[in-house]
């Protein structure tokens, strides 16, 4: 025993003992064994009883129709060793930070690196197997463990007296395993004859367990963790020939050979339950049946078909999507538990653990101990009664083969919230309405988004989940290897980060090994956050000079979470004595103007500018009412406007009802999606040039930079022939919103990086004529570099100009003391321009 002396073990068996012999025995028998069947990487529709359309299971489905079955459960993560470890311990892997299969992969080149996540189950937590083994349980694991590389953390060292088949190896052929076939290789079980097929040898010795144990004064559990159905694709010949002929054409389920590991699981769990039938304790027992991550839908190595599909779910095993994460989950306890019962109750792994206890009468749920996440189904399972569970979340901060990128994700009523960590909005879908998460709802409902992202971010912050951090050693052209890792290899990258590469198609953009620094970078220094506004998120900030002698600054600004900026962002105006602050907020000049109208909704991003004797405010505006009705995406309807005014103090008009510049008509070209974001350049009194981005979706989905230009402020604007002017396509990256300036006869664009070096940085690009535009350079460092601090998304440039030099950079920031978005401002030395 590893947490209390011999004699307070026994007190506490002798404790369980008494309460068991007082308990009403109406409402459960006493110290009932348990039986909990875990297998891998078994998809939602997998089984008979959830709707496979290949896959025969009589024995699940039979154990479905003698307890409950839950239509909403899930693993606590997309892959094994976290999910395995928050079962064992009620903790989420964001608490235990257990958040990756051991010891885990990465992309060592990607933007965002793994943060220092923990490699085992460490020994210190108290496990499901310990607390009923202090309560008198005999214990045994059977089949795969997968939550340590040591001995120390395997199973006969975390509770259970006994281990057969249970060590580090996440599959039966991982470190030199045999596979399926015998001879295993597998230092906690011998070898069974030559050809002796896995699962039914783990199957014969948890019934021969069963058996021997059955008339024992002490309760067994049985840790019944099956290595099917993960990969490697192996099982009888007879059953695949079984499926071979069974397979249909345009079945979801058309992989024979999975199909046949399927029935080899499925003819386990009927020769537990038929042991349990035979000793005649079927009554006296809870049988709970599970998977730890949804199913594996890639090809494996040379097999053409897919391993499984989840359908009607979407993706699978490594991705936040509904197919890897919910799995089965049925639970029996003939008599105690209502036979056929179906279940619509939010589940997730670590509830396993405080159900089992609270009803095996260990420990009550109030007895758990607050860093206890699981929630005790015993009530709802009893009686029947509604459990009341609000919402369940997931943290993944990492990157995985299959696709998936970190993130974290929130699951309340029939509302589900992704927040991937490379993508500044989060994904929204109702799965009442759309269990396929089809349609991003999003921007028809971003009150709701906020919602879940509010809950999302206090939960991340009570756990202490671990972000993503910044990699140094991104490098785009190589962010797709992988490599295996291990705590050394992770040390190890952070210690020596490999130099950048010099690529023949960016011999501008990388200088002796290293990213090229552009003269404005080096010309920037300090760093001051400023416009923090509680309640108030604040973005895009515009700077100028008033003949009043004040700075005047124009600002996004909503209030909510940060996604609510579609829907709630006005332009405020605000003054100060200096670009450092303090500031005094003026109040709002633009909002939207409401339903029928192109900018209804939110009005954003502005940048001001003195045009003669006028004051020209460019803005962008959209109709989310318009982009929903035709289920086009929230940016859809993005465009350019403009207001006029004599004064900086207002009155602000716009410039006619329509949109200063529009998509083009043909589908095919480069801006037939949204124009946005402007830049604003005033060659000459005659002459006026908006810059403006646009995303590509017909020809390569990524946003590119364009021209337009006007003998008039309030145009027309007409278009370059020579357009888009700025592109990464090369780079496989895309533009952002950029601000454009002249100084010295040398046209500068400066812009956030959105992957060219790294994407918490900026990027300068120069031109002789404001038309042909370099290569990418740094344009400036992350905000740590000039403010301390954790790295935060840094972006939305907007250039002060004193006394006819650019002194100062104005730029959109995240974070700050009250947690929402604010502005910063940076020196500029424009003598070394």
């Amino acid at each position: 025993m590893k947490f209390a002396p011999r004699f307070l073990a026994f007190l506490l068996t002798l404790t369980a003992s008494m309460l068991f012999e007082t308990m009403d025995c109406s409402a459960a028998p006493s110290r009932p064994n348990v039986v909990l069947i875990i297998v891998d990487d078994l998809g939602w529709a997998d089984v008979g009883v959830y709707g496979s359309d290949l896959h025969q299971t009589p024995n699940v489905d039979r154990l479905a129709q003698d307890g409950t079955l839950f239509t909403d459960a899930y693993a606590a993560c997309t892959v094994c060793s976290p999910t395995r470890s928050s079962i064992m311990t009620g903790k989420y892997p964001g608490r235990s930070n257990v958040t990756d299969w051991i010891t885990g992969h990465v992309k060592p080149y990607a933007k965002l690196g793994v943060p220092d996540w923990t490699m085992e189950m460490k020994p210190e937590e108290v496990t499901l197997a310990e607390e009923l083994q202090d309560a008198g349980y005999k214990t045994i694991h059977i089949g795969k463990w997968h939550v340590g590389e040591e001995p120390k953390h395997w199973p006969e060292n975390q509770g259970f007296d006994e281990n057969i088949g249970g060590w580090k190896a996440g599959s039966p052929k991982a470190h030199g395993g045999g596979g399926y076939f015998s001879p295993y290789t597998n230092p906690r079980m011998d070898d069974g004859p030559d050809g002796e097929y896995l699962t039914e040898r783990l199957a014969k010795e948890a019934k021969n367990y069963i058996l021997q144990n059955a008339k024992s004064d002490q309760p067994f559990f049985l840790n019944f963790w099956l290595y099917n159905v993960h990969t490697p694709l192996q099982a009888s010949e007879e059953k695949i020939a079984k499926y071979q002929a069974l397979t249909k054409k345009g079945a979801t389920h058309t992989n024979p050979v999975y199909a046949a590991m399927v029935e080899h699981m499925d003819d386990a769990v009927g020769d537990v339950m038929m042991a349990l039938r035979k000793a005649k304790i079927e009554e006296e027992t809870i049988v709970i049946f599970s998977s730890d991550n949804g199913g594996l839908c890639g090809n494996y190595e040379n097999n053409r078909k897919k391993v499984t599909k989840n359908g009607p779910l979407r993706s699978g095993k490594g991705d936040m999507f509904e197919g890897g994460v919910r799995v089965p989950l049925i639970v029996s306890w003939p008599g105690k538990i209502a036979k056929g019962k179906t279940s619509g109750e939010l589940a997730i792994s670590p509830d396993l653990y405080s159900t089992i206890l609270d009803m095996t009468g260990v420990k009550g749920a109030d007895a758990l101990g607050p860093e206890v996440d699981g929630f005790s189904f015993k009530e709802h399972l009893l009686t029947g009664r509604d459990a009341g569970r609000e919402a369940i979340y997931w943290h993944y901060p990492h990157y995985h083969l299959e696709g998936a990128k970190p993130h974290s994700a929130v699951r309340k009523g029939d509302w589900k919230l992704i927040h991937v960590y490379e993508e500044a909005l989060p994904q929204l879908y109702n799965l009442k309405n759309d269990i396929g998460e089809q349609k991003d709802l999003f921007a028809s409902s971003p009150e709701k988004a906020a919602e879940l992202m509010g809950d999302l971010n206090q939960w991340r912050k009570e756990v202490g989940a671990q972000d993503p951090v910044f990699n140094q050693n991104y490098d785009p052209q190589k962010e797709d290897s992988w490599i295996i890792t291990s705590a050394a290899t992770i040390e190890s990258m952070k210690e020596k980060p490999e130099p950048r590469k010099k690529k023949k198609h960016q011999s501008n953009l990388y200088q002796d090994g290293k990213y090229k620094e552009s003269n404005f970078s080096k010309a920037l220094s300090g760093g001051t956050r400023i416009l923090e506004e509680e309640g108030w998120n604040v973005w895009g900030t515009s700077p100028i000079w008033g003949d009043d002698g004040k700075l005047h600054v124009f600002f996004s600004r909503w209030p909510g979470g940060h996604s609510n900026w579609l829907r709630n962002s006005e332009i405020a105006h605000a003054v100060a004595d200096s670009p450092e602050g303090p500031y005094e907020v003026l109040g709002t000049v633009l909002k939207g103007r409401g339903p029928g109208h192109w900018d209804a909704d939110t009005i954003h991003n502005p940048t001001i500018h003195k045009v003669g004797d006028r004051y020209a405010l460019f803005f962008i505006g959209n109709n989310l009412e318009v982009a929903n009705q035709t289920g086009a995406h929230h940016a859809s309807t993005q465009r350019v406007g403009l207001a006029l005014a004599d004064s900086l103090y207002g009155p602000w008009e716009r410039v006619g009802d329509d949109p200063i510049i529009e998509t083009s008509k043909d589908l095919k070209d480069w801006d037939s999606f949204l124009t946005t974001n402007p830049a604003f350049l005033q060659k000459s009194d005659e002459q006026y040039w908006l810059y403006y981005k646009a995303w590509d979706k017909h020809n390569d989905n990524l946003r590119k930079m364009g021209l337009a230009v006007a003998d008039r402020i309030e145009g027309p604007y007409k278009k370059l022939p020579k357009n888009p002017l700025v592109s990464f396509s090369h780079l496989g990256k895309q533009v952002e919103d950029a601000y454009v300036f002249e100084y010295k006869k040398k046209y500068y664009m400066v812009m956030r990086d959105m992957g060219v070096i790294h994407a918490h940085v900026g990027l300068l690009l120069e031109s002789e004529d404001g038309v042909n535009w370099s290569e990418p350079m740094l344009g400036y460092h992350t905000s740590k570099h000039y403010l301390g601090g954790e790295v935060e998304r840094f972006e939305r440039p907007q250039i002060l100009f004193t006394d006819g030099k650019p002194t100062h950079l104005f730029l959109a920031l995240m974070g700050g003391k009250y947690h929402t978005s604010t502005a910063a401002v940076l020196k500029i030395d424009a003598d070394r321009l």
